[in-house]
């Protein structure tokens, strides 16, 4: 019978065997594995599948009902996922499992959690090196792989334009088959009226045709490698040395953001922290309330922090290196996506409004240290982008956009100064008043700000 524990995982399986039985086999086709570190986290899904009974081992081979999907989530997962589908596919048993499932293989990547575990720049220099990696191992193994891309809504969890993402993917990387996911508010701004729903789905097969005739720079990712890990090593200690390494800055963190009242909105798909943990440190909290609750303070961290120490260290190394990074940004349409939508959350950020949250920190010196860093971050790297993209303003080229920001401004910081105020009054309330009209005034600023923003996290 085994441990509740045991029971609870081999019910899921129970369950889906039911589905695929009394509704319908098309009703559940896949398995994704959450933070997959290794093959076993692999292999013992098809374990819990033999038990229920979704994988079955007969005389002439196997029948398996579930594909089973790798999900690789932190900046060490993706750069390792490459060498570990190599070692999975010369695994005999799970050759006979993908004999079953047609020879095909699906993988998803994780675009929130590897940003939330390395810092924006870091996690979309870890994502192309991996699409290349597994292209190279679909290719070598002659095992068909089928990316699915776990993005979200904003810049810090893999969103933007998805035509240009696609396009912006390592030059023969691509078979012609995607999956990815549209979440949140992105579903009604993408698809709620017909005109504007074709005209994506046309961009997404416009992109895709082209990317599979392998149109690009074909030796972008080759050329570029050293300078993009360097980068990547850089910014990445930039990010985490605030995010995880300082000790205090997840008292900073709990009290210049509005995340303990994020926790009670009934958001997103699965709980704002994961099993086991409370409000108790950045590695149990989930990616979308980490990134919702910078953009309710508009501070839009998550979209751009380290970025700027990287590129001011790449570029002071050498007189040359910011020629080098003008040449990329031209050229690559990586890395000007990269830079593009970086420059987007800058823009999106309000540093005014974000000093009314860090104001309240106690003590007041952590406040203002913290406050110091992110300040200092942003204008160095507005400035850098600034120089490598020739620009005398940020957006300069996307002035609709810009204009927007500047626009909404004025209007949001109303109720930025109510939410503020009502976390200063909220410890000083009754259980009975945070439940009743107080609550609701609470979640109607996180509702009227995410709406201002266009983002939920």
């Amino acid at each position: 019978q085994g441990s509740p524990e045991c029971r609870n995982v081999l019910d899921v399986f129970h369950v889906i065997r039911r589905a695929r039985k009394d509704l319908s086999a098309d009703s559940i086709k896949a398995y994704v594995i959450s933070m997959t570190h290794g093959i076993s986290d692999i292999l013992e899904v098809l374990l819990f599948c033999k038990e229920a009974g979704l994988f079955r081992i007969m005389d002439n081979g196997v029948e398996s009902d579930l594909d089973v999907v790798p999900l690789f989530e932190t900046i060490e997962d993706l750069h390792g996922s490459g060498g570990l589908m190599r070692k999975l596919f010369a695994n005999p048993r799970y050759r006979a499992h993908l004999t079953a499932r047609d020879d095909s293989q699906e993988v998803m990547l994780g675009y929130s959690d590897s940003s939330k575990d390395g810092g924006y720049l870091a996690a979309n220099w870890a994502l192309q090196h991996t699409l290349g990696q597994l292209a190279l191992a679909s290719k070598d193994t002659g095992i068909p792989i089928r990316l699915f891309h776990g993005r979200g809504g904003t810049v810090g969890r893999g969103g933007g334009r998805a035509n240009k993402a696609i396009l912006s993917q390592p030059a023969g990387s691509f078979c012609g088959r995607i999956r990815f996911t549209e979440q949140g508010e992105v579903v009604s701004f993408r698809y709620s009226l017909p005109p504007i729903a074709h005209r994506h789905l046309e961009q997404i097969v416009n992109a895709a045709l082209l990317a599979a005739s392998d149109i690009g720079t074909p030796d972008a990712e080759t050329k570029y490698s050293d300078i993009m890990q360097e980068l990547e090593t850089s910014s990445r200690a930039a990010y985490r040395g605030l995010v995880y390494d300082d000790p205090e800055f997840w008292n900073y963190y709990t009290q210049a953001t509005p995340i303990e009242h994020i926790s009670l909105l009934p958001i997103a798909s699965r709980p704002v922290y994961r099993p086991g943990n409370a409000l108790s440190g950045i590695d149990g909290l989930r990616a979308i309330p980490w990134n919702f609750a910078w953009v309710q303070c508009r501070t839009t961290l998550v979209g751009w922090y380290g970025m700027g120490s990287a590129l001011e260290q790449y570029a002071e190394s050498d007189s040359k290196h910011l020629e080098t990074l003008q040449t990329m940004y031209l050229n690559w349409p990586f890395f000007q996506t990269v830079v593009d939508n970086a420059q987007l959350e800058l823009t999106r950020a309000h540093l005014p409004t974000a000093h009314l949250y860090a104001a309240r920190v106690e003590p007041r010196s952590l406040g203002e240290r913290i406050e110091s860093k992110i300040q200092d971050e942003h204008a160095r790297t507005v400035r850098l982008i600034l120089k490598i993209s020739g620009q005398s303003r940020l957006m300069e080229k996307a002035r609709v956009v810009h204009n927007t920001v500047e626009f909404r401004n004025p209007a949001v910081m109303p109720l930025s100064i109510l939410q503020v105020a009502l976390m200063d009054r909220w410890p000083n309330l009754s259980e009975e008043d945070q439940a009743g009209v107080w609550r609701e005034a609470m979640l109607q600023t996180i509702a009227g700000i995410a709406a201002a923003m266009q983002s939920t996290g």
